[in-house]
């Protein structure tokens, strides 16, 4: 940032290139995190450094018309947030965008200035761009990905040999040890690009991986030689993961996973066809091949993850999937991304409201700043954005920091600049080490740090460009002030609760409809029909897990949720897509070269236990949406197969098809999988709604 900031002063001059190749290369710098392949990530930068010349030209034409800049500030403010819905990279660039467009507006000038500081801008990012992959390049194996390789290897130790105790255990340890580092890691990688974002859901992942060694039942060793190719086949493709997460050692296949699953479906299916299995052995040998079976599926998702993650397969990012749908001109993909966006056009929507109150905010900061005539206006808009967040509560709290942090900021340059007094070349000094306090303090002390420090790169900057000493920090808290009373204003006026009240409806929601859906799709198997994929249940599930999913990753990014019990959240999310997936599941199972529809004297057996479970769910999701009392989770027991294990064992040493039986037994299994994770849904809901262990399952919070 000096060097940008030092070369367009010495050859360039003016007071408007510099200031916006200062600027712009720390926005660059310190604002922007584009995660992911290295192509994609210069794309990405390249991307902005074309829309960030577009916003300085269409903020200098506005700037000096207060109404006009108003509207548009406001309305580009939207635009910018909003685009995240559509591509990852939108997301993560947006503060440095509206920063963009902020600059030139408060910063009046006529369309004359344009050159200079598009010059300003196109030296800051022809600087800091290359410095980004050449100089101290982040390295690829964070913690989280240590931790994520870590566990891998462990679960595959522990897939291998599934009795031993010790081994389950430090396979939990290590799940729990890389959620932990998630948890405190500062800006959390929880979706600002799709690579970033799939650490955290496999983290998710492989902590379910490990909960399947926890529930009761037979052991899955104890499955021949089919099941022992299953398990080698998950541990080294486990193994794999766990290279590819930490070194990029290629795409991780599971082809052989695949492969070896229907084989042991096979054999189990041979085994009953022969007949030769006592009653008790066959449900243990049902049991074992169903949970091993479904550990092989949820082995491929964490594959399916680490392959985004690494960037093998196109995540929404940059040029990536929701990219292409954008920009192609197929009417179904362009229909795809039509959808998404009518996803988020809802007031359920954390997003839309977000991007509503940043435009508002935005838009207000710019009004209130001439209407105050502030002195430097920028400030005024500078101190809202960064304040403003979801929730009242969250911008009270950000604004009391935002003044303090300033006010010491303000007093600790004031000595600084008593010390240097008229050595020019001693600001020069000072110069890179504020940059470095301005970027480092918020991400690794805290919000006041960063604003104290930013403080100090503004006395330092200001004061090269026009020496007035002292005046410029005084000026700056003035600003501040009117900046941190916009955000406070616009987060009281709109939607004060933020997201804490919105993600408990997005919750009830997502188990609602995601319940009815495998509801739905029981209903069709039993028929013999495929769903389509468009149809109306699914998609409505998928738009309400969308919206679910930006809920609760604006929860964990407000500043009053440190007390929230953010692993519980996160669970809780996760397991209502795992309602989703088996709905999924079922479809796909339909579509099986061995799948019949059941004989229509089972059908009963598994309608019970799927309306047992639709009710189960729908009744969670009126006590999370209406504040009302949590169902109890049902044990799992004998009951939910005894009457397909009766079926089974009758047909065996037949000449009878004993296909539409085993469907039904599949069936079964998977909504007694559902069942069991009423248990775990059951925990976390308690963990999060209960104000006191002694009313444990009353939802108290909003």
């Amino acid at each position: 940032m000096p060097l940008a900031y030092g070369l367009t002063t010495h050859f360039v001059g003016g007071n408007h290139a510099p200031i916006f190749a200062a600027f712009g290369s720390f926005a660059l710098l310190a604002m922007v995190d584009f995660s992911g392949r290295t192509p994609a990530r210069v794309a990405a930068y390249l991307g902005l450094t074309v829309a960030g010349a577009f916003l300085i030209t269409l903020g200098t034409l506005c700037s000096g018309y207060l109404l006009l800049s108003t509207l548009m500030a406001g309305a580009v403010t939207f635009v910018i947030s909003f685009a995240g819905v559509i591509n990852g990279y939108f997301a993560a660039a947006r503060i440095a965008a509206v920063l963009l467009i902020v600059l030139p507006i408060m910063i009046p000038a006529d369309p004359n200035a344009i050159d200079d500081r598009l010059l300003g801008w196109l030296i800051a990012s022809a600087i800091a761009i290359p410095s980004i992959f050449l100089v101290w390049r982040e390295p690829w194996a964070t913690p989280l990905r240590k931790g994520c390789a870590d566990t891998c290897r462990a679960l595959a130790d522990l897939v291998e040999s599934p009795d031993d105790k010790d081994l389950l255990e430090s396979a939990m340890d290590s799940v729990v040890s890389v959620r932990r580092q998630f948890f405190k890691t500062p800006h959390r990688p929880t979706g600002a690009t799709g690579s970033a974002a799939a650490v955290a859901a496999l983290i998710e992942e492989l902590g379910w991986i490990v909960s399947i060694f926890w529930r009761p039942g037979p052991s899955i060793s104890e499955l021949g030689d089919e099941g022992a190719a299953v398990r080698q086949a998950c541990a080294r493709v486990l193994r794999d993961m766990g290279d590819q997460v930490a070194r990029r050692q290629g795409k991780v296949s599971i082809d052989e996973i695949e492969e070896r699953r229907e084989a042991l479906i096979g054999a189990f299916t041979r085994r009953v066809e022969a007949g030769t299995e006592s009653r008790t052995k066959l449900q243990a040998d049902l049991d074992r091949t169903f949970r091993l079976r479904l550990l092989s599926f949820s082995i491929g998702e964490a594959a399916g993850i680490v392959n985004v993650a690494t960037g093998e397969v196109e995540a929404p990012g940059a040029l990536g999937e929701r990219w292409h749908r954008l920009i192609a001109k197929s009417r179904n993909r362009a229909a795809t991304t039509g959808h998404l966006l009518a996803e988020h056009a809802d007031p359920r929507s954390a997003w839309l409201r977000n991007s509503l109150r940043g435009a508002v905010g935005i838009g207000l900061a710019i009004f209130v700043a001439d209407l105050f005539d502030a002195q430097n206006a920028f400030w005024v808009v500078l101190g809202t954005l960064s304040v403003l967040r979801s929730n009242a509560v969250g911008t009270e709290g950000s604004a009391a920091w935002a003044l303090l942090g300033t006010a010491i900021g303000i007093v600790i340059g004031g000595l600084v600049l008593t010390v240097i007094g008229d050595h020019q070349e001693l600001l020069w000094v000072a110069l890179p080490l504020a940059v470095f306090g301005a970027a480092f303090a918020p991400r690794q002390l805290s919000f006041a740090a960063g604003q104290a420090a930013f403080s100090i790169l503004v006395m330092v900057l200001f004061n090269l460009i026009n020496p007035i000493g002292l005046e410029v920090g005084l000026i700056r808290v003035q600003d501040v002030a009117i900046g941190c009373g916009v955000s406070l204003v616009v987060g009281l006026l709109m939607w004060p609760r933020g997201a804490k009240a919105l993600i408990r409806t997005c919750l009830s929601e997502a188990y609602e409809v995601g319940s009815r859906l495998v509801w739905d799709r029981i209903h069709s198997a039993l028929a013999g029909n495929e769903p389509d994929l468009s149809d109306p249940v699914r998609l409505e599930a998928a738009a309400a897990g969308g919206r679910l999913d930006v809920a609760l990753r604006q929860y964990l990014e407000e500043s009053s949720s440190d007390h929230v019990n953010a692993s519980s959240f996160v669970a809780l999310t996760a397991c209502s897509s795992r309602l989703m997936r088996s709905a999924h599941g079922l479809r796909m199972m339909v579509g099986m070269p061995w799948y019949k529809a059941p004989p229509e004297d089972l059908a009963p057996v598994v309608n019970g236990v799927n309306d047992r479970v639709r009710e189960w769910y729908r009744d969670l999701a009126e006590a999370m949406g209406q504040s009302g009392r949590l169902p109890e989770a049902e044990e799992v027991d004998d009951s939910f197969t005894n009457d397909v294990i009766t079926a089974i064992d009758r047909f065996g040493g037949t000449d009878e098809d004993v296909y539409p039986v085993l469907s039904a037994a599949w069936l079964v299994l998977n909504l007694e999988y559902l069942v069991a994770l009423e248990g775990r849904v059951a925990f976390h809901a308690d963990r999060l709604f209960a104000d006191s262990p002694a009313k444990q399952h009353d939802l108290k919070v909003g």
